[in-house]
């Protein structure tokens, strides 16, 4: 999958640019070319300098170019789903939307990679399973209660600004729907006059700190914490009820009073979660102990957990925000360090793992 945006030039630093080029009186051609990684770039077809390819291409009459950037190749498996709306026991919803299982962001941390021992697709982040009738099966149809998409996907991950899905299916779906959608891109904003359409709606951003090489090793293909920010300020301005999710909360690596004062003025209410260490998977439990010991550490043993977790406590209680929930996948800590939150933790895993 490919992110696209456009570039005055036919040439790019760490990339592949895609030329479309009409030259006068000629029907139109597309050709490509593959950048290297140093400042100079040259076109591995002919060798030429970039200097000397920009004048070839402004003599032949270029209209737009885009430059894409390789992410990584990913299988799309269409199949065709029984029902849309499936039973939950998570906290805030009644059922759950899964129109997409797997996801292109490929985050080491993620939860959903479970989904993995019943989709033999390869690695977690190269595969997407698509169910390409779910318009058809949510058409007409209500339920009661609040749903939530989505719980083992992104609705908005990249293969949806191509295959549209989540769209349709908001096209279809019944208005008066209880929806609670949760994404970390930024591509949520293209569906803001669908949104409005719905009487109960609430729109929500992941939002965490990781940027430079943590995000690249953890988060690779998700949108940066600036652009989730802004598409959480743009749907509020747009009338739409939005929330911020802040996680996973990890030791050194995210600072939650930042972020809710990153958000608090457009974000309606907030739910938190602390990493799922057992959950987040064998792969970055040892990342996160070679290249963050001390937050390792922090969150295996028990006491020093419970003391980072009592501090993020007087954070958020100091914040004075509306907060839906706080899960810290710790069951026999929950009620006693959040007496006054309704959905504490309602997490099935609380062990602890060294």
């Amino acid at each position: 999958m490919f992110q696209r945006d456009y570039l005055p030039y036919p040439f790019c630093n760490k990339g592949i640019i895609e030329i479309l080029i009409k030259p006068f009186g000629l029907s139109a051609k597309r050709t490509s070319c593959r950048a290297d990684r140093s400042t100079s770039w040259h076109c591995p077809g002919c060798g030429k300098l970039k200097e000397e390819n920009e004048k070839k291409w402004k003599e032949k009459g270029i209209i737009f170019f885009k430059r894409i950037k390789l992410k990584m190749e990913v299988k799309i498996i269409r199949i065709k789903a029984k029902r849309a709306f499936t039973p939950t026991k998570l906290p805030g919803a009644n059922y759950v939307l899964n129109q997409y299982v797997g996801c292109q962001h490929a985050c080491k941390y993620c939860y959903a990679k479970f989904m993995c021992k019943w989709h033999a697709y390869g690695k977690w982040g190269s595969w997407v399973v698509v169910k390409e009738n779910f318009p058809e099966l949510v058409k007409g149809r209500r339920v009661a209660g609040r749903v939530y998409m989505s719980s083992v996907s992104d609705p908005y991950q990249p293969v949806e600004r191509e295959i549209l899905l989540t769209r349709k299916i908001l096209e279809k779906m019944d208005k008066k729907t209880r929806l609670s959608i949760l994404t970390k891109s930024d591509l949520v904003l293209r569906d803001i006059d669908l949104f409005k359409e719905f009487g109960d709606i609430e729109v929500g951003l992941t939002i965490n700190d990781f940027d430079g090489r943590v995000k690249k090793e953890i988060e690779p293909f998700s949108p940066p914490k600036e652009r989730r920010i802004r598409a959480l300020k743009e749907l509020s301005e747009n009338g739409i009820k939005t929330y911020a999710f802040i996680s996973p909360i990890i030791p050194e690596l995210v600072d939650v009073e930042e972020l809710i004062n990153e958000t608090k003025s457009f974000a309606d209410f907030y739910w938190f979660e602390f990493l799922n260490l057992r959950a987040s998977g064998r792969e970055f439990r040892e990342w996160l102990k070679e290249n963050y010991a001390e937050s390792y550490e922090t969150l295996v043993r028990r006491t020093e957990f419970e003391k980072y977790v009592k501090s993020v406590r007087y954070a958020i209680k100091n914040s004075r925000v509306h907060v839906k929930g706080i899960c810290i996948h710790y069951p026999e800590l929950a009620k006693p360090l959040f007496p006054d939150v309704n959905n504490a933790c309602r997490s099935a895993s609380a062990d602890v793992v060294r």
